[in-house]
C-alpha cells in the first residue's frame, strides 16, 4: 500500500465525454471532470455555481407555448434593447428583463401576428436592420416587424417588394412573327408587334432582342400588338426590329409564393439584403439592389444590381442558414459554402462565385451564431459543435470540431445562442438548448487561451429556447408545477332536486360552504330549473361568488376549484337530502399543470423561477410556483422546503431587507478517476482510498465534498441568524474512509448559496 499526493490546479477542460477515461495520455485529461452540472467555468480554471433564473413572466395557456417557442433579440440602440418571444400568432415583448404591456393601445399584452404559426418557429430566420426585424420562413411570406414611437408601438406587415426575383420553372422561347417597335432604349418602355403575338399570361415573361442586344421584361398586358416592360438590358435603338430578330422567353414567375415556397433564411451583408433557399429552389440565393433591400431587379448586371446564383454540386445541398461572416457564408445539408472576395472588393454580378469551404453540412433548425472570426454551427446529425474558420497560413477555410471531447453533452440541439465575456472574470458563453433532455449544454470560450470548457445546466422542467439580448441571457422554460385543487358536481336528473337540497364544500382552511336549492336565487341558493344548462350554471355562478372558490359550467357538470391553500386530502364535497339521488361528485384533488415560463440568468440569485424583494416581509408571493417545494434565502439565510399555498410563501423568520423565493437546483462536481502517472505505471485496477482533501475555494458559503459537509459557519463568531460569511482559502475534509475503483472526489451542494472551486488538492492511498 503507498500513499499519492495529488493535486488539480484548474478545471479549464470542463465536463468531457465518458469515452475518454481512460485517457490518461491527453494532457486535457489531468484538467477535466467528469461531471460539471450547474456550474460555470471560469477563464482562470475554478468552476462556479451557475447563476439563478429570474422569474419575468408566464406564456398564457391561450398562447400554445406547448406547440412551439423561440427568442429573438432586437437591438433598437445601444441602450435600448428588446427580446421577441414568439409562440403560435403572437410576440410578446420584453424590454429590462419586463413584459411590455398594452402593445399598440391594443388592451393586448403581444403583438397579434396571425401569418407565424407554431408549425414555423423551429425554422424560422431573421435579420434586423435599424428599426425594422425581418422574419422569414419557407411557409411565410416576409414580414417585416417595425419599432414606432415608443416601446409600446409595433407595426407588422407583409413585405412589398420593389421588385421580387423571378424564376423560369418551365422556361421556353418562341419566335413571333411579327415585327417589334421600342418606344424607347431603356428604362420603363412601350413595345409595339407588327401583328397580334401578345397575351395577358406574357406578364412578368422576357423579350430578348437577339439581332442586336437588349433584354425586356413585360410588366403590362395593353393589347395583342402592344405591352408595357422594363428595359434590364437597354437597346441599342428604337429602329424596328424585324421578324426573326427577337424572342419571347416563357415559363417565368415569381421565384416566391404559397406554391413555390418563400425564402428560408436572411442576412444582410455589404450593403445587400440576401435571401436563400425555398422549397422549389432549395440551392439558390438573392442579393438585392445595394442598400434598396426590397429590390431584386437582375438588370444590366451592373455592380450595385442585383445577385441571383444557384449552388451547383453532385448532390443536391439544401440550403439551411445564410451568414455574414468573414465572407458571405452559406450553410447547407451536405456542406458549407462561401463568396470569396478580394480585400477591398465587394461581391458584385461579374466576380460572383461560389465556393466549397467544408463538406460537414448543417443541422436544420439550429441557427448559426458567429464568434470573432468564426462561425459556429451543429452538425447535420446534431452530434458535433463545429466552428467554421479561415487560416491565414493556408488561405482556405476549416472546420474545427469544438465538441470533440464533450460529444455526450449534444443530445439533439434544437436552439444555440452566444454571449460576450463583458468582464475578465468570465468567458464567452455558448449555449446549446438540448431538446432529448431539456438541458443546456454551456461552452465555456476562451479563444486567446485556446480553452473549450464545456458544462450542463438543469433545472426543474426542461429549456426550450434561449437567446442573447445584449448582455442578458433568456430562456423559455417548461416547468411541471402545482395547480388548485378541483372538483366536479354533476346534475344528472332535476326531477329529484327540491328546495333545501346542498352541494357542501369543505375546504383546505376546513371551513364549510352550503350551496342550496331554493325557490329563488341568492344567499347562496341556486334555483332547479328544467333548463339542464341554467341550473348548471346557477349553480357555478353561486360558487364563483365565493372568495375561495371558483366555478365553470359545461353542460350538466360544474367544475370547481379551490383558491384556498390546503391538501387535497383535506377537501371534501358532500351532498345532503333528495338531490343525493340526481348529482355525482367527485372531491377536490390537487393537479399539475404545464406552464411556460420566460426567465433570464440572474448572478445576483441563486434559485430558479426566482422572485427576489429587497424589502422586509413575513411573506413572498409566488403564485406562479403554486404547490411548489421551494427555497427561500431570507437576509442570506437559507430556509430549505417551503410550499408556496394561495400563491404565498411564508417565512419562518421574517426578512428585514430582502429576501428570494425559488426552485432549489443542485450541484455536482465530480473528477476524473485518479491517475497521478507515478514512475511504476498505472494505478488501474487498484483499490483506492482518499485520505484527506484541502479544497481551494474562493467567497464560497457551502459545499459537501464526497459525502462530508463542510462547515462554513465559524461558531463565536457568526450569530446564528446572520448570513453565512463567504470563506477565501483552503477548506481540509478528511479523514475520508472507504476504498473505491476510481477514486474521485465529488463536490457538491443542495442550499442555495456561493460556491466557487479553484483547485484540489488531496491524499490518496492506493492498496492492490
Amino acid at each position: 500500500m503507498s500513499r499519492v499526493v495529488r493535486i488539480q490546479t484548474n478545471f479549464s477542460s470542463g465536463e468531457i465525454d465518458p469515452l475518454l477515461r481512460a485517457r490518461v495520455d491527453l494532457a486535457q485529461y489531468y484538467n477535466a471532470l467528469q461531471t460539471a452540472e450547474n456550474v460555470v467555468v471560469q477563464p482562470q480554471g475554478g468552476v462556479k455555481r451557475r447563476d439563478g433564473l429570474k422569474y419575468i413572466t408566464e406564456l398564457p395557456a391561450a398562447a400554445n407555448p406547448q406547440s412551439g417557442v423561440r427568442l429573438i433579440p432586437f437591438e433598437f440602440s445601444a441602450t435600448d434593447s428588446y427580446m421577441f418571444a414568439l409562440v403560435n400568432q403572437r410576440i410578446y415583448i420584453f424590454r429590462d428583463k419586463a413584459l411590455i404591456t398594452n402593445i399598440n393601445g391594443s388592451g393586448n399584452d403581444y403583438l397579434a401576428v396571425s401569418a407565424v404559426t407554431s408549425a414555423m418557429l423551429e425554422k424560422i430566420r431573421h435579420a434586423q436592420s435599424a428599426d425594422t426585424m425581418i422574419l422569414v420562413h419557407e411557409d411565410l411570406t416576409p414580414l417585416s416587424i417595425v419599432r414606432g414611437a415608443n416601446n409600446s408601438s409595433w407595426t407588422v406587415s407583409a413585405i412589398t417588394f420593389t421588385n421580387a426575383p423571378v424564376h423560369a420553372f418551365s422556361f421556353s422561347t418562341s419566335n413571333p412573327s411579327a415585327t417589334l417597335t421600342p418606344s424607347g432604349t431603356s428604362g420603363a418602355i412601350t413595345l409595339t408587334a407588327g401583328s397580334g403575338v401578345f397575351s395577358s399570361g406574357n406578364v412578368n415573361q422576357y423579350i430578348n432582342v437577339t439581332s442586336n442586344y437588349g433584354r425586356v421584361r413585360i410588366i403590362e398586358f395593353v393589347s395583342s400588338t402592344v405591352v408595357k416592360g422594363f428595359c434590364e438590358i437597354g437597346l441599342f435603338d428604337t429602329a424596328e426590329i424585324a421578324s426573326g430578330g427577337w424572342e419571347l422567353e416563357a415559363g417565368y414567375e415569381a421565384a416566391w409564393s404559397g406554391s413555390r415556397g418563400y425564402p428560408v433564411s436572411i442576412t444582410f451583408h455589404e450593403g445587400r439584403l440576401y435571401f436563400a433557399g425555398s422549397k422549389s429552389l432549395p440551392t439558390t440565393f438573392w442579393g438585392s439592389v445595394v442598400t434598396n433591400f426590397f429590390d431584386f431587379e437582375l438588370g444590366e448586371g451592373l455592380d450595385d444590381q442585383s445577385i441571383s446564383a444557384t449552388i451547383t454540386t453532385a448532390s443536391l445541398n439544401e440550403i439551411v442558414d445564410i451568414f455574414s461572416g468573414r465572407d458571405l457564408q452559406i450553410f447547407t445539408t451536405g456542406g458549407e459554402f462561401y463568396i470569396p472576395q478580394s480585400v477591398g472588393e465587394p461581391i458584385t454580378p461579374s466576380n460572383l462565385s461560389v465556393k466549397v469551404a467544408t463538406r460537414n453540412g448543417a443541422k436544420p433548425g439550429v441557427p448559426v451564431a458567429g464568434l470573432d472570426s468564426g462561425t459556429i454551427f451543429v452538425q447535420r446529425q446534431g452530434k458535433s459543435l463545429n466552428e467554421l474558420l479561415f487560416t491565414d497560413a493556408e488561405l482556405a477555410y476549416t472546420t474545427a470540431a469544438l465538441s470533440l471531447l464533450s460529444g455526450h453533452l449534444l443530445k439533439t440541439p434544437t436552439d444555440m445562442a452566444i454571449r460576450r465575456a463583458t468582464s475578465t472574470e468570465e468567458s464567452d458563453r455558448l449555449f446549446i438548448v438540448n431538446g432529448e433532455d431539456g438541458s443546456v449544454s454551456v461552452f465555456s470560450l476562451n479563444r486567446a487561451q485556446q480553452v473549450i470548457a464545456p458544462s450542463s445546466f438543469t433545472t426543474d422542467g426542461n429549456f426550450k429556447a434561449v437567446c442573447i439580448d445584449v448582455d442578458d441571457a433568456y430562456a423559455i422554460v417548461n416547468r411541471t408545477v402545482g395547480a388548485f385543487a378541483t372538483a366536479t358536481v354533476t346534475i344528472s336528473n332535476y326531477s329529484n332536486l327540491a328546495n333545501g337540497d346542498k352541494v357542501n364544500l369543505i375546504g383546505g382552511d376546513a371551513t364549510s360552504h352550503d350551496f342550496t336549492v331554493g325557490s329563488s336565487a341568492g344567499g347562496g341558493t341556486w334555483v332547479a330549473e328544467t333548463s339542464n344548462n341554467q341550473t348548471a350554471t346557477n349553480l357555478a355562478a353561486q360558487i364563483n361568488a365565493n372568495a375561495k372558490f371558483s366555478a365553470s359550467a359545461s353542460g350538466a357538470v360544474v367544475t370547481i376549484t379551490q383558491v384556498i391553500g390546503g391538501l387535497a386530502s383535506e377537501t371534501v364535497v358532500t351532498l345532503t337530502d333528495a338531490g343525493s339521488a340526481g348529482m355525482t361528485k367527485t372531491n377536490f384533488v390537487n393537479g399539475t399543470r404545464s406552464a411556460y415560463f420566460v426567465e433570464t440568468l440572474d448572478p445576483t440569485l441563486h434559485t430558479d423561477s426566482a422572485v427576489y424583494s429587497a424589502s422586509s416581509s413575513a411573506t413572498g408571493a409566488a403564485a406562479h410556483l403554486e404547490g411548489e417545494s421551494l427555497d427561500v434565502i431570507v437576509d442570506g439565510n437559507v430556509q430549505a422546503d417551503k410550499t408556496v399555498q394561495t400563491g404565498v410563501v411564508t417565512f419562518d423568520r421574517s426578512s428585514t431587507s430582502n429576501y428570494e423565493i425559488g426552485l432549489p437546483f443542485a450541484v455536482s462536481i465530480v473528477t476524473m478517476p485518479v491517475e497521478p502517472r507515478l514512475q511504476s505505471g498505472s494505478i488501474k485496477g487498484f483499490k483506492k482510498r482518499i485520505l484527506e482533501v484541502n479544497a481551494e475555494v474562493f467567497e464560497t458559503q457551502a459545499m459537501t465534498v464526497n459525502g462530508q459537509l463542510v462547515a462554513f459557519r465559524q461558531f463565536g463568531e457568526d450569530v446564528l441568524d446572520s448570513a453565512v460569511s463567504k470563506f477565501t482559502g483552503v477548506k481540509k475534509i478528511g479523514p475520508l474512509l472507504g476504498f473505491t475503483e476510481e477514486g474521485t472526489i465529488t463536490v457538491s451542494q443542495t442550499v442555495p448559496l456561493d460556491l466557487n472551486l479553484l483547485a484540489l488538492d488531496y491524499k490518496l492511498s492506493v492498496g492492490i
